[in-house]
Formats: structure tokens, C-alpha cells, sequence
């Protein structure tokens, strides 16, 4: 293994072990654990960028729950400078920027039919375009056309509001926002920026409940935990007592710059966990120990959401295994048995485990339940018999040998070893 590979593993190594702690709760350590990797431009950094954040929240909540305003705020401040993500000016200018070239793309919005204008999200565009082509004036203009053309739509009440924080017209832009967050009470957009704007003018009591309302409905973006609890705290050094709440970070989607690929993958592996499958086929090579950590941490956020689903544990089991976590893989497939019984492949996953293990006898046992359970197959059989024959079980093995011989009587490894039983 050249040095380079070496690192890589060490690196994998550790960003597994802290998505372990994470899972166990064990918050502290994690963070500890998966430090080292955070500055890593690569999946293993944002495995530990993610799981870093989720610690974070969940430490954050518990001071929360304990009373103590500036610890929280210590831990969500930290969580939202490993995301990646920067608060937001007071102009709050920075929520528009876009990649690409915004006259460009301007110009071209403007050549499409007259009809288009007609719809509150593509005029929404439209002033964003405007906007960042530094043509502020004649965004504020499409907004205010969109709003008597459209009958005034939360989306296009809310842009007003967050073009008027920008020009730093506060008091004009809580009065927008307030409007949008009424008209579509889940427009978390709106209440965020409402609690933003109460703040900048000094109202941090104001400030808490909308900053509230959008942490609800948002879950687990640490940037704006993390302005929740800056309100709550200013609200409290002024003598006003609030009451905030942190989303329970084990069930929550970490929100950030960070972690875009990860919930991306998890979400993949939700819907086809056969890629683990498929990708442990291929032969090892040189990426192993970053793909397959990657793969492990997505799968675990896939289960998050998913827990329930044998296929997804038995996907983090594959991806443990191939990494050489022969525990953490036994325990997943143990997972996957426990929600579905029957699942066939998570038998034969945990025998190959136990195997590997030097645990023959629970092997041989556990691929006997797969048999039962409908793996009545001639390669099945075939390695049956030959993890018997490693527990000092030959009449079982041979069983199995004439098994796989009724089923595929070409199949010349079976009768090779079943003539050596008979020898």
C-alpha cells in the first residue's frame, strides 16, 4: 500500500468510527474523532463535515434543555462555520447571489413570451436576474408588477421583503415579510428573514418566534439554529426569558454546503441500495477505503429516514464489510434480520460475517436459515457444505453437496467435493 493509500485508510478509519460515536450518542467524541478530517476536500471530509454538524446540534439542544444560552450558541456557532455556510449580512444582500453570468441570463429570461410574467416564480427570476445584474431599481419593479398581476403570492410578498432588507429599509421589509409568512404560514423563507429583520432593528424578543417557526419547519440547518440561538440570547442578556427549541439531531438533515453530496447519495441508496452490492463486486482498487466510508456514512443517513428497511441496513452492512468493520457490518445485517426476517440476502451477508470471523459454527447456522427462508439455490447449498465442513459437520456438508447436485447436475465443484467426502 503506497503512503498516500495508507493515509486514506487511517482517514476512513476515523470517519467511520465517528459516524459509530454519533450513532451511539456519544456526541463529545465524535466531534473529537472525525476533527482531523473536517479540512479534507474530499468524501471523507464531508462525511465528517455532516456528522461534525449533527454532533453540534444535538450538544446544542442539550444546553438548550440545561439553560445555558451561551453554550448552545458556542456549539451552533461552530456547527455553522464547518457547513460551510456564513450568517447573513445585515444588508442580507448575499441570500440572491447565483453562480453564472446574471446579465446574460437576464437577457435571456426577457425574450421569452409576455405570458411567462403572468406566473409569480418565474417573475420571482426574473427580479432575482435583475437583481444580480446590479439593476436593483427595475428588479424592485418586476416585484411590483408580479404583485398586482398575480394578486400579491407569498413568494413575490416575501422577495419584496427580502429586496427591501437589502436596501437596509428594515421596517418596511418586516411588514412584507410579515405578510408572505400569514399568507403561507410553511414559507420558512419568510419567517426566517422576518425574525432576521426584527434583530436588525434591535428587537431580539420579536426576533425569536418567526426564527422559531422556520427551525421548525427547516429541521436541522445549523445556520439558522444558529440565529436562534444569537436571538434568544440577546433576548435574554436584555432581561426578556424566551424559550427555544432545537431539532433532536439523530432525525434530523443536517442543512449546509458541507453535506450536499451525502444526503444526495443517502437518498440514492434509499432508492437503489443494490449499488452497494453492485460496487463490492468490483475488484479492489486504490479509492476503496474513501468510496466505501463514503458509502457507510450515506447509507446511515439514508437510514434516518428509512430504519425500517432491511435492504438499507444490509447496504451499510456491505459497505462496513468491504471496509474491513467486520462488527459494525455484523450488527447492521443483525439489523436488516430484525426488520425483515426473512430477508434471504442479510442471512447469507451475516454467514459470510460470521465466517470471516472465525465463527463456523453460527456460519453454517445462519446459512441453514437462509436455506429455510427460500435460498434453496445450487451456490447456496454449495457453500452450506462447505462452511459445515469447517465446523466439523460432514454429514451436514454432504447434504447440502447432493442438494446442489439435484439443482445444477453440471455443477463440477459440488461433485469434486462430495467425491472427497466419499474418499
Amino acid at each position: 500500500m503506497h503512503a498516500g493509500e495508507e493515509r486514506t485508510a487511517l482517514a476512513a478509519d476515523g470517519c467511520v468510527d465517528g459516524v459509530a460515536l454519533c450513532r451511539r450518542g456519544e456526541w463529545a467524541e465524535a466531534i473529537d474523532t472525525l476533527a482531523p478530517l473536517l479540512d479534507r476536500r474530499d468524501a471523507l471530509g464531508a462525511v465528517a463535515r455532516h456528522f461534525t454538524c449533527r454532533a453540534r446540534l444535538a450538544l446544542g439542544a442539550r444546553a438548550v434543555e440545561a439553560g445555558d444560552l451561551p453554550a448552545a450558541e458556542a456549539h451552533l456557532r461552530a456547527a455553522a462555520r464547518v457547513a460551510g455556510a456564513v450568517a447573513a449580512p445585515p444588508a442580507l444582500a448575499g441570500l440572491l447571489a447565483r453562480a453564472g453570468r446574471a446579465a446574460d441570463c437576464l437577457e435571456e429570461m426577457q425574450r421569452l413570451p409576455s405570458a411567462a410574467a403572468d406566473r409569480p416564480a418565474f417573475c420571482r427570476r426574473l427580479a432575482q436576474a435583475a437583481w444580480q445584474a446590479g439593476r436593483r431599481e427595475e428588479a424592485m419593479q418586476i416585484v411590483w408588477r408580479g404583485l398586482r398581476r398575480c394578486g400579491e403570492p407569498p413568494g413575490l410578498m416575501a422577495q419584496m421583503g427580502l429586496f427591501l432588507a437589502a436596501e437596509e429599509r428594515y421596517e418596511e421589509a418586516r411588514s412584507w415579510l410579515a405578510r408572505a409568512a400569514r399568507a403561507d404560514p410553511a414559507c420558512a423563507e419568510a419567517h426566517q428573514y422576518l425574525g432576521l429583520c426584527a434583530a436588525a432593528l434591535g428587537d431580539a424578543v420579536a426576533a425569536v418566534q418567526p426564527l422559531q417557526r422556520a427551525l421548525d419547519l427547516r429541521g436541522g440547518d445549523v445556520v439558522l439554529a444558529h440565529q436562534l440561538s444569537l436571538a434568544a440570547r440577546a433576548a435574554a442578556e436584555a432581561g426578556q426569558r424566551v424559550t427555544i427549541r432545537l431539532p433532536a439531531a439523530c432525525g434530523e438533515s443536517v442543512r449546509g454546503q458541507a453535506d450536499d453530496d451525502l444526503c444526495r447519495v443517502g437518498a440514492m441508496l434509499a432508492e437503489e441500495p443494490e449499488v452497494v452490492r453492485a460496487l463490492c463486486d468490483v475488484p479492489p482498487g486504490p479509492d476503496d477505503a474513501e468510496l466505501f466510508a463514503f458509502l457507510a456514512a450515506a447509507a446511515e443517513v439514508a437510514l434516518e429516514e428509512h430504519g425500517d428497511r432491511a435492504e438499507v441496513h444490509l447496504a451499510a452492512s456491505r459497505a462496513y464489510a468491504r471496509l474491513g468493520r467486520r462488527q459494525l457490518a455484523i450488527d447492521r445485517a443483525r439489523e436488516a434480520l430484525r426488520c425483515g426476517e426473512r430477508c434471504v440476502p442479510a442471512r447469507v451477508q451475516l454467514a459470510e460475517l460470521y465466517a470471516e470471523t472465525a465463527m463456523p459454527a453460527a456460519a453454517a447456522d445462519e446459512i441453514e436459515r437462509a436455506v429455510a427462508d427460500g435460498a434453496d439455490w445450487p451456490d447456496v447449498h454449495y457453500r452450506a457444505a462447505q462452511l459445515h465442513l469447517a465446523a466439523g459437520r460432514a454429514d451436514r456438508a454432504r447434504a447440502h453437496l447432493r442438494r446442489a447436485l439435484e439443482l445444477n447436475g453440471r455443477y463440477a465443484a459440488a461433485a469434486e467435493a462430495l467425491a472427497a467426502l466419499a474418499a
